[in-house]
């Protein structure tokens, strides 16, 4: 991120001078701060939504673009100079915030915006900075701090400013017409609720009505309220390093060369002393190396020494060796920052410690990447180990790059190894780990490599998922693993049918149109019908009947219940692949009742059941009794 020009800005006020601050923060926006600052939050807030709740994928990604877009335009309308090594970090934001809506899985989707985020800010950053010149490693180190660190929390009050405050223009009285709309609706708000609670006491259907439609408020405002606090922090950094990168009162210059000043200030260490401290280690590592040599390097020939199962031979040391390799990096940054340096000189023992430190380190990550690569062909992939050799991968990187930095003096070590965090970041952002979990997982299965498959591992990972499973619900010689194939493959299908077009993502419409090419065979959904035989209670006050199984809920609101002689009848077509007990729970006027639970089977077909009340029975456990034959019409 260090660069050769000098971005312009238009003139103002000296740097002496005293700012002129609208609403404590300083402002470099000239125009469009409130739209800037509205797509900041918005960008951010449907990202989080997405993470948290799966839902408006699409939002996120829509919204994400748009921020990148008027950002471009903002920056560049303000002055900012554009170069051709801005355009990768451009491109990379808009891959990063797109590909919140192509995959399905979480912890991808919420790489994805940490990832949409820091390109922007390093691309911000980047566009309207000065020029630097000198040590090419500790500009870059500078930069990322200022990019990532500084700038996002200088203005950190801006977005609100944003928001309230209006643009630089002549002031009037009523100049402040976002204050002025909140301070209509809070008016408001008192005498809509009190004129809606005159009308749901007058008018029945208006009352059911808006029963149904406010029949979650608190689930939803709940997820809002959630996703909008958290959010708010993130969309102000954004916001911030926006604002204060325009901004022509921001000391940046004279902070950098105090950040240098201090970086030479601290360098007081002798080169023998750092050597001395590293000489016991490296002796330390070469010993390890010789005497562990042969239970080490059988992981690169895939046998197990004596005495070891895969798993114990895979976790013995793993963990202690990465530790190790974090140890050693924190070695050499102490040296680096705080041995001295001299101005012709080369630091040559400072190269050998960084080199010799690096080299070993390669090694201990190689021998425990080869373990894990051993443990996963014997057990499988999981998230935590996918991403555990992501992470030793990155780690292989980082310290490759300190040995071309002890080899070639000039080799800005630093920037190489952003890029790398960047790339990362960049390329596990647009792959759908759950996807390739699954995928690679099945394939071990259908290939032999092993004898079984954790179908049950498929639930903790994204819907989609279940698409991978195609070839095993078709061809799969075990009939109870075709079946729970089929089963997961249906329950996939379901569930993307009925989520609404804004809350399906790329991976999960390409798979369910995979699935439903394929033609796979699905399990019988089990069609179940509850009639409600309760006395005493007014069932216009219900909100919902939920049946629930051994790991599965299907609700059916009451507005969808239809009468049937006098009763009100639910329908349920609940898919199950062998016999389960299942209950009844409802929502009634503020509170929950639960039944007893019965026995049904798929083979079963078609499912009649009846609920009544629990008084005069011997299941006083439960609020209502589920029953399999109807009682009498004179009891209810």
């Amino acid at each position: 991120m260090n660069g050769e020009y000098i971005a312009s800005f238009p003139t103002g006020k000296p740097l002496q001078q005293k700012p002129d601050l609208d609403c404590a923060v300083s402002n470099g926006m000239k125009k469009g701060r409130r739209i800037a600052a509205l797509l900041c939050m918005a960008s951010v807030y449907f990202g989080i939504d997405s993470i948290l709740h799966g839902t408006l994928s699409v939002m996120a990604s829509v919204s994400a673009v748009l921020t990148l877009i008027i950002s471009v335009f903002l920056i560049y309308r303000n002055g900012a100079v554009f170069r051709l090594r801005q355009i990768p970090f451009i491109l990379a934001a808009f891959l990063s915030g797109g590909s919140m809506c192509v995959v399905s899985s979480a912890l991808t989707k919420c790489i994805a915006l940490i990832s949409f985020i820091l390109f922007l800010l390093s691309w911000c950053y980047l566009a309207t900075r000065p020029s630097q010149k000198g040590d090419g490693n500790i500009h870059s180190l500078c930069d990322v701090l200022f990019a990532w660190f500084v700038m996002p929390f200088a203005g950190f009050a801006g977005l609100i400013a944003a928001l309230f405050c209006p643009e630089k223009r002549k002031r009037e009285k009523n100049s402040h017409p976002f204050l002025w709309t909140m301070a209509g609706l809070l008016v408001a708000v008192p005498i809509t609720v009190a004129a809606a609670w005159l009308l749901l006491r007058g008018d029945a259907l208006f009352n059911q009505i808006m029963r149904v439609i406010l029949e979650d408020w608190w689930k939803y405002l709940s997820r809002f309220l959630l996703a909008a606090i958290v959010s708010i922090p993130f969309a102000s950094a954004l916001y911030s390093a926006l604002d204060t990168n325009l901004s022509e009162h921001f000391p940046r210059e004279r902070i950098v060369q105090k950040a240098k000043a201090g970086i030479d200030s601290v360098r007081c260490c002798p080169h023998t002393a750092a050597l001395g401290a590293t000489i016991p280690l490296c002796l330390l590592y070469l010993l390890f190396f010789g005497v562990q040599a042969g239970y080490f390097l059988s992981a690169f020939r895939k046998y197990l020494p004596d005495g070891f199962t895969f798993a114990e031979y895979a976790r013995r040391g793993f963990f202690e060796l990465c530790f190790v390799a974090v140890i050693n990096l924190a070695v050499i940054l102490l040296a680096v920052f705080f041995c001295r340096r001299k101005p012709n000189k080369k630091g040559g023992v400072l190269r050998l410690i960084v080199g010799a430190l690096s080299i070993m380190t390669i090694a201990l990550i190689a021998i425990a990447g080869s373990k894990m690569i051993l443990y996963i062909s014997s057990y499988g992939l999981t998230r935590l180990r996918f991403y555990t050799l992501a992470f030793m991968a990155f780690l292989a990187f980082v310290f490759l790059f300190l040995f071309l930095y002890a080899v070639l003096p000039r080799f800005r070590a630093v920037r190489f190894i952003l890029a790398a965090f960047l790339a990362f970041s960049m390329v596990f952002s647009l792959l759908d780990a759950d996807l390739i979990i699954a995928k690679l997982n099945t394939q071990r299965y259908l290939s032999g490599e092993t004898e079984e498959l954790d179908l049950d591992y498929f639930d903790k990972l994204s819907g989609a998922s279940a698409a991978m499973l195609a070839p095993i619900a078709e061809d799969a010689a075990d009939e109870s693993m075709r079946e729970e194939a089929q089963y997961r493959i249906q329950l996939f299908s379901n569930e993307y049918e009925e989520k609404p077009l804004l809350q399906r993502s790329l991976c999960e419409t390409l798979a369910y149109r995979a699935v439903k090419k394929e033609g796979i065979p699905h399990v019988r959904s089990l069609s179940v019908q509850i009639t409600l035989q309760l006395s005493g209670y007014d069932l216009t006050d219900l909100r919902s009947v939920a049946l629930n199984g051994e790991s599965w809920t299907n609700v059916v609101s009451a507005a969808n219940m239809e009468p049937l002689n006098g009763c009100f009848s639910v329908d349920f077509s609940p898919v199950i692949l062998r016999k389960e007990n299942m209950y009844v729970s409802l929502q009634y006027n503020g509170y929950e009742m639960r039944s007893n639970s019965v026995s049904v089977s798929p083979e079963d077909g078609e499912v009649v059941l009846y609920l009544k009340n629990a008084y005069g029975s011997d299941e006083e456990t439960y609020d209502l009794i589920l029953e399999t034959e109807p009682s009498p019409r004179e009891e209810w």
